[in-house]
Formats: C-alpha cells, structure tokens, sequence
C-alpha cells in the first residue's frame, strides 16, 4: 500500500500516478504493444506460454485506490500487488558498501 500525504500537491501527484498506471494496464490490448512484448521475448518464448498480458508490462499492477479520511486530513491510498524486496532491503543484504554488478544488471532488466 501507498498513502499519500494530506497536502493537495500530494494528492494530484497521486492521480497523476493512477492515470499513468491505468494507461499502461490498458495498453495490453495495444496490437504494436503485443508485437513488441513479442519481440522481446524472442529468446525466451516459455515466458509467454500463457499468453501476454499485464505481467509483461514490467510495472507494479495498481489494484485498487480510495480516499481515507483520517484526523490528519484526507489521504489519497493505493493498493499495489504484492512484490518481492525492495532495494533498501537488497542494499543491507550487501551491508550498503555495494550491490555486485551482475545483480544490479539484473534488477535493471
């Protein structure tokens, strides 16, 4: 989950954020976007045995999103699905004096 803070920059930022995400959910239908999915797969057709979808997006999937009303203001909330660590989690895993190359080349693909 995503809570946003109460002030009104926040929030816009948020549905900023939601609209972008919306779009890119909405793209899976695109036939150039399924084509290029293709493409990039090429060499690793088993990842597309299932057929492709939002999963080939390589973006957190937006679940749901709602307003909540708290004693500190109103905040703008996002449901996100689950992910693996993060990278704060993955930097302590290498006691912050780096994370090796291959590992970082690999979170950027």
């Amino acid at each position: 989950m995503k809570i946003q803070k109460s002030a009104s920059h926040y929030s816009e930022a948020a549905y900023d954020e939601v609209e972008i995400l919306d779009v890119i959910a909405n793209n899976t239908n695109n036939p150039e976007w399924v084509k290029s999915v293709m493409h990039y797969y090429k060499d690793e057709p088993e990842k597309l045995a299932d057929g492709i979808g939002s999963q080939h997006c390589h973006t957190v999937q937006l679940l749901n999103s709602f307003m909540f009303y708290g004693p500190n203001g109103k905040h703008f909330v996002m449901v996100f699905e689950i992910q693996g660590v993060n990278l704060l989690e993955v930097m302590k895993r290498y006691d912050y004096k780096g994370v090796p190359i291959p590992i970082v080349r690999k979170i950027a693909k």
